[in-house]
This record gives C-alpha cells, sequence and structure tokens, in this order.
C-alpha cells in the first residue's frame, strides 16, 4: 500500500505555522512514499498585480525565496529522500513566471540577484522534487492532483467536467469543498477542495476576514491497483487528532 500526503496552498512566508508544524509532525508519524504539494507554496507577493494597502506588505523577491527555501529544508528533513516529492504549479507561481517574462530584464529589483523559474528559486531539481507548471496535473491510481482554477462553491462542479470520470484533489479555494458524482459505471466518484495551510490575512484580502476559508490537508491509503481511502485533516488551532494521537504545534 503507497501512503500519500497532500498539502494545499501554504503562501509562504504567510503560511500558518502552527499547522504548518503539526502537519509536518504526522508527516514525521506517516512516513508518506508520496508528498504532492498542490501549488501557491510561495505567495509571491513581491510580484503580485495587488497594490500593496501598507508599507508592511511590501516584499522583497529574494525574502520570499529565502523563506521559501527554508520551509523546503524543513519538509525535505522530515520527508527524506526516500520519499517521491511533487509540486505543482499554483496561480502563485503564474505571478513570477508573468513577472519573469515582463520584467526578467531587471536585476537588483527589490533585492534579486537574477530572475530564474519559479521551481529554480525553489531549487526543486536540486532538492530531488519533480515539478509541473500551472494547469498540468499529476495522476495516481485512480485520482489526479491539480491546483485548480474556479474558486467558489461550484468548483467541484468545475472539476468534474474538466476530469470526467475522475477523483480529483485539488487547492486553490482555501476552502473544504466535496462534489460527488457517479462515474460510467455508477461507481461514486469525488472531487475535493482541501483547504489551505496559509495564515487568513492575506493581503489581498485588504483585511477582510473570510468566512469559509480552513486549515487543513490531506493525506491516502492507496492500493496496487489505485483504489484509495482518503483522509480530510482539519487543523483547528495548530492541532489534530489521528491514529488516536494528538498532533500539536509546539
Amino acid at each position: 500500500m503507497k501512503r500519500i500526503v497532500v498539502l494545499p496552498d501554504i503562501h509562504t512566508p504567510n503560511q500558518h505555522e502552527p499547522s504548518i508544524k503539526s502537519a509536518l509532525q504526522f508527516i514525521k508519524f506517516y512516513k508518506p512514499d508520496t508528498l504532492i504539494q498542490l501549488g501557491d507554496f510561495c505567495d509571491w507577493d513581491s510580484v503580485s498585480s495587488y497594490d500593496p494597502s501598507a508599507e508592511h506588505e511590501i516584499q522583497p523577491i529574494q525574502y520570499e525565496v529565502e523563506e521559501a527555501n527554508a520551509l523546503l529544508d524543513r519538509i525535505d528533513k522530515i520527508v527524506g529522500k526516500k520519499c517521491t516529492r511533487i509540486m505543482l504549479g499554483g496561480n502563485h507561481e503564474a505571478r513570477y513566471e508573468k513577472f519573469r517574462v515582463n520584467q526578467g530584464f531587471l536585476v537588483g529589483i527589490r533585492r534579486i540577484k537574477a530572475l530564474t523559474s519559479w521551481h529554480e528559486e525553489y531549487g526543486l531539481d536540486r532538492r530531488g522534487w519533480e515539478h509541473v507548471e500551472y494547469g498540468e496535473n499529476v495522476k495516481i491510481g485512480k485520482v489526479v492532483f491539480t491546483h485548480g482554477w474556479a474558486s467558489g462553491s461550484n468548483s467541484g462542479l468545475d472539476m468534474s467536467r474538466r476530469f470526467p470520470g475522475r477523483n480529483v484533489i485539488y487547492g486553490h479555494t482555501h476552502q473544504h469543498i466535496v462534489y460527488g458524482c457517479m462515474d460510467e459505471n455508477q461507481l461514486p466518484i469525488e472531487c475535493e477542495s482541501i483547504g489551505t495551510l496559509s495564515k487568513f490575512n492575506l493581503s489581498y484580502l485588504n483585511g477582510k476576514p473570510p468566512y469559509n476559508w480552513i486549515n487543513s490537508f490531506m493525506y491516502i491509503d492507496m492500493n496496487e491497483d489505485g483504489t484509495f481511502s482518503k483522509h480530510f485533516v482539519r487543523v483547528i488551532n495548530g492541532q489534530f487528532t489521528e491514529f488516536g494521537r494528538l498532533f500539536k504545534a509546539c
């Protein structure tokens, strides 16, 4: 049986640190064979099209790069090189790529030495991570993993239409959304958005607290034939229980 942990949007350096710490505790205990990060690993406020509303919201590119790499160091240390690690590009990674294409000739802007690709900034090849661009997906067994596009309550329906007959795990919405239907054999399938591991006061919200975001992640037990059991984990105040154990941010 293959063990898979799926981490949704993290938005480094704006991660919700208590949720990150407890999720990393679980990963150390669970020892996954595969770790999938669904995109928006970094916030990339530094290259956002949103105008900052306060001086503290102006992020140097280099600071975001350093913070993203620091969190990847923590993840790599826990999962080890034997774990297959896959990162999907999200719409926030696409922020960086758009900026790189338009402003790649600028060196020194917001304290960056040079502009490369988002996965080079994260050092994924050097680290041994696999990666795919925003809009692409990864298929393992009977599950499709993708970042997602739609952000409303109908995003699950949107996924079922994009990937007919397939179970889909996606991020992007920062909500827990489950859309269920049947495949051509009248077997149940689900498209599920699995929340976020970020803070809830991201700059583009302009101080308006989201009412439906949750801190959470997922783990999946997958059989050799691709059938699986998925387990949604909601993190409340930096803690949760699984396998009769309390996982808590220290």
